[in-house]
């Protein structure tokens, strides 16, 4: 016998007080779904990192600067310092973005003729 059946305890319905048959079943998650997954799309998350203050340290000063800037400068130095693949990459970019280059034909020639001038070096 429940409750709701038994005649000896009077329920009134009323503010507080809701209705025996509308209340939460025991046992039973009221968020039977749980909270919806956030989404993080990958362009979302990649623009926050690489768009994202950092701080820069040269010999003697530092400045903020984002984290996008501070990975292309990182791999410039990688190209003055001699490594060939870096080198290759940053002169793609020289390349597609057109930086500094009066044409792409003359951005290419530039790049084959340091490349293979750095391969020389390396050699001996």
């Amino acid at each position: 016998m429940t409750d709701a059946d038994d005649p000896s305890e009077s329920y009134e319905d009323g503010f507080g007080r809701p209705p025996k048959n509308t209340q939460f079943q025991i046992g039973v998650s009221g968020n039977p779904y749980g909270r919806k997954a956030e989404r993080h799309f990958v362009e979302s998350i990649l623009s926050k990192v690489l768009f994202s203050a950092t701080a820069l340290t040269a010999a003697t000063r530092s400045r903020a600067c984002t984290n996008l800037e501070a990975m292309g400068r990182a791999m410039v130095m990688k190209a003055l310092e001699g490594d060939v693949v870096a080198f290759r990459e940053v002169m793609e970019w020289v390349c597609e973005f057109g930086v500094g280059m009066e044409s792409r034909l003359a951005a290419r020639k530039l790049s084959l003729e340091l490349q293979s001038h750095l391969l020389e070096a390396r050699k001996r």
